[in-house]
């Protein structure tokens, strides 16, 4: 094999890009995106820093979206399934969702976040719904405070690419689901064209299995400095996590085999292990309506990571 291509190769495997170290066309790409529809997007959390007056707003929004995290399991999970039920929710945001929970008759949603600040939002949007059966705690998926098989149900939305170490945060996981419990999980593989996790300043496609990952942080680094209305702090070096890639920071660079292989390890019963395609028919204009091959091709045969969206598991423990 040619020395360069190898060369090449080997670095897309250690850090899914393909290593492209054009500051300038990067500079170009972003500040293009700014005036568009592929611009910022501003997600709760970052509308929490700069918009959010009372601090509940956030936490008002994704309880808005709770029913959609049901949406993505096709009818398989409803509200009825959490009635009376000890409900772990893994990355709780700012409790809307988990509130949400709460009021479909679980008997006790317990949501965790790493973040204090977020926490202490989290318990004051639940007093402001009055909802009783729930707590939120500030702890990390690779080390629960919990005994073990202390759950009934574990969800989790978009929150396992974010973890530190995916491989002590499924081992986790496992020890505190009771024998019979299920868990239902969304996340993106990082390989996926559109988890770059860079939404607060552009929402272009793929520019983490283009560029760089050095490259990338010292050019939104520098969109950041000349934007502090974003409210986002300079992001830090990319390191090479557990699984031995160069990930950009807040994500692990989890993929779906990974993902795969390391709830198999730890013993689940895997009852569902599929995607959702990068575009759906819910997508708007001329993209949803190209959309039913993907959506077909994806259910049937799983195309390559780069074409998907959300993973989706359904896991449960003999």
């Amino acid at each position: 094999m040619n020395p360069a291509l190898a060369t090449r190769l080997g670095r897309m495997r250690q850090t899914g890009s393909l290593g492209v170290r054009n500051r300038t066309a990067l500079r170009t790409l972003i500040r293009a995106s700014q005036r568009t529809r592929l611009g910022p997007f501003v997600t709760p959390q970052t509308f929490e820093l700069v918009r959010d007056g009372d601090g509940l707003t956030s936490g008002q929004r994704e309880y808005e979206d709770g029913p959609r995290f049901f949406a993505h399991f096709d009818g398989e999970l409803g509200p009825q399934d959490l009635r009376g039920a000890n409900v772990l929710d893994l990355g709780s945001g700012y409790g809307g969702r988990t509130v949400h929970y709460a009021e479909q008759g679980a008997a006790m949603v317990t949501g965790i976040e790493i973040s204090d600040a977020m926490v202490a939002r989290s318990a004051r949007f639940a007093q402001s719904r009055g909802a009783t059966n729930v707590r939120f705690l500030r702890a990390f998926a690779e080390d629960l405070p919990f005994a073990n098989g202390s759950f009934d149900i574990v969800l989790s939305f978009d929150v396992m690419e974010h973890v530190d170490d995916p491989v002590l945060a499924l081992r986790e996981l496992r020890r505190v689901m009771r024998s019979g419990s299920h868990a239902w999980l969304i996340f993106p593989t990082f390989l996926g064209a559109r988890a770059s996790h860079l939404d607060y300043l552009t929402q272009i496609p793929m520019l983490h299995r283009l560029f760089d990952p050095e490259v990338i942080i010292d050019v939104v680094n520098e969109f950041l400095a000349a934007k502090p209305e974003l409210g986002v702090a300079q992001q830090p070096r990319p390191r090479v996590g557990p699984l031995g890639r160069r990930a950009l920071p807040s994500v692990n660079g989890m993929n779906r085999r990974e993902a795969t292989a390391l709830i198999e390890r730890n013993g689940f019963i895997v009852h569902r292990a599929d995607a959702r395609p990068l575009v759906t028919r819910e997508a708007p204009g001329p993209l949803g309506a190209c959309a039913g091959p993907l959506e077909w091709w994806t259910k049937h045969a799983m195309p390559p990571d780069l074409l998907i969206g959300n993973l989706r598991f359904h896991l449960s423990v003999p």
